[in-house]
């Protein structure tokens, strides 16, 4: 596929989430009303310029069932040191990734810094979307070695 670098999907090709934040001192009730008031699966437990861990829908869960109160801090239930990936990185190494850590969003950097969140389902989607009859006819000629290079019609 290196003869069609077009065909290649890479994070930063598609719409990231905005980072949302709370300081390490939020609560779980306050952030997961921050989660709710976004539309948002996750947010990013930050000190200025710094992000310390990630809260997830999946950690709130966690913490609702083993009966944690509201008033317990979100920085205490989130996971540390989010797992990022750079802008550049390709769609299915970024879903990959997503695997093997067992993870749902990653936390999107370009020059070092913190660009956007991806989810699971972002990258699904942007994957379907991108899977179209005129892409495949020229990944299939590409493998194929044929040089024609337009979708028949």
């Amino acid at each position: 596929m290196s003869a069609h670098p077009e065909l290649v999907l890479r994070v930063g090709d598609i719409d990231l989430r905005p980072i949302v934040t709370v300081g390490p001192d939020a609560t779980l009730q306050a952030a997961a009303s921050v989660m709710q008031a976004h539309s948002i699966a996750s947010v990013i437990v930050s000190r200025p310029d710094e992000p310390v861990a990630i809260l997830t829908e999946r950690d709130v869960t966690r913490a609702v069932a083993a009966d944690r109160p509201p008033g317990t801090p979100a920085a205490g239930l989130a996971s540390p040191r989010p797992l990022t990936v750079d802008a550049d990185t390709v769609v299915l190494d970024a879903a990959g990734l997503m695997l093997t850590e067992n993870v749902r969003h990653l936390v999107v950097t370009r020059d070092d810094r913190a660009v956007g969140v991806v989810s699971m389902r972002d990258l699904l989607a942007a994957l379907v979307d991108a899977v179209t009859p005129e892409r495949l006819y020229v990944m299939l000629q590409a493998i194929s070695g044929s040089s024609a290079g337009s979708w028949p019609g």
